[in-house]
């Protein structure tokens, strides 16, 4: 059984906000540390360990983030927009067999990578630029007086390469002693 100055509180915060409490910890802070990621993986951002005598902070241990996003490269024409705020992209959609090249904008904020071949932008930003885009090129040849379905409307063949992109937001700590 640990001393009376080697007990602890350790008080975990999860992602989703939560707060939990481990009270009378007395086999060490190494044990708990691995004890607490084993049983809640990666789920826990960080926790905050206190003495139990006095209350005092001892030391706060923070979980390594990583941040995956699900991204699209393409390898399109494009050319940066009148103010450098981003790109225009030429898009390929095609109907009935043409082509049919239409200028998407894309911020800065929004594109991950970008080099003279290809631009990476997100998964979800790519699907509704094509939703969106397909609308507007069905909206305006109805206005045109086509007779037209909006299934015909399709994207074009242009090389595009799904990947997963991660990045560390924050690297993970140890804790540096058992018993401070």
């Amino acid at each position: 059984m640990a001393t009376k100055a080697q007990r602890y509180n350790i008080v975990i915060k999860m992602h989703n906000k939560a707060e939990l409490k481990w009270h009378n910890v007395n086999t060490g802070i190494f044990k708990a540390h691995r004890n607490l990621k084993g049983i809640y993986k990666n789920f826990w951002d960080y926790y905050s360990i206190y003495r139990k005598s006095d209350k005092s902070l001892v030391e706060i241990v923070y979980n390594r983030q990583v941040l995956s996003i699900k991204a699209v490269r393409l390898f399109l024409k494009y050319r940066p927009n009148s103010k450098n705020t981003g790109i225009i992209a030429n898009f390929i959609f095609e109907r009935n067999g043409f082509e049919i090249i239409r200028n998407i904008n894309f911020s800065n904020k929004v594109i991950l990578d970008i080099s003279n071949e290809y631009f990476t932008i997100p998964e979800d930003i790519y699907n509704r630029a094509v939703v969106d885009n397909r609308k507007g090129l069905f909206d305006y040849y109805t206005n045109k007086g086509h007779l037209i379905v909006i299934d015909e409307l399709e994207v074009g063949k242009f090389s595009q390469e799904k990947i997963l992109i991660e990045r560390v937001v924050r690297e993970g700590t140890e804790p540096s002693q058992d018993y401070p």
